[in-house]
């Protein structure tokens, strides 16, 4: 597996890679997001100081959020997408924000059929 950095393009090709795996391994990587995101974050992505200082000290409440809304979109194909708005200029001490939006949904009929569609966008910028 190669990391990618976590960017636009890192996470564009990390969910090429993961979509293209057989759907047990796919399945079995959406349960490692489930159960542990950060650590699997690392394991996926090349993180800088910053980044992985961030995750470390991520709200346990944002954590559990992204972990299943991450989850039902790689086990069911659907897009993620990650826009990260102008760096903080060094010295700049403004929050660093991270906003998840998700039209995930689920449909399934009497018939036992089940259908996944939308997608998650991840925004990070600063205030």
């Amino acid at each position: 597996m190669i990391k990618h950095f976590f960017d636009e393009e890192g996470v564009e090709q990390t969910q090429l890679a993961l979509y293209g795996l057989t759907d047990a391994e796919r399945q079995e990587e959406a349960a490692a997001i489930r159960l542990d995101l950060p650590a699997w974050v690392v394991r996926w992505f090349e993180l800088d100081a910053q980044q992985q200082a961030y995750f470390n000290q991520m709200n346990s409440q944002m954590i559990g959020f992204l972990a299943e809304q991450a989850s039902f979109a790689v086990a069911n194909r659907l897009p993620i997408t990650l826009i990260k708005y102008s760096a903080r200029a060094e010295g700049d001490e403004s929050d660093k924000l991270f906003k998840p939006t998700s039209s995930l949904t689920a449909t399934a009929d009497s018939n036992g059929n089940f259908e996944a569609s939308g997608s998650l966008t991840i925004e990070v910028s600063y205030n």
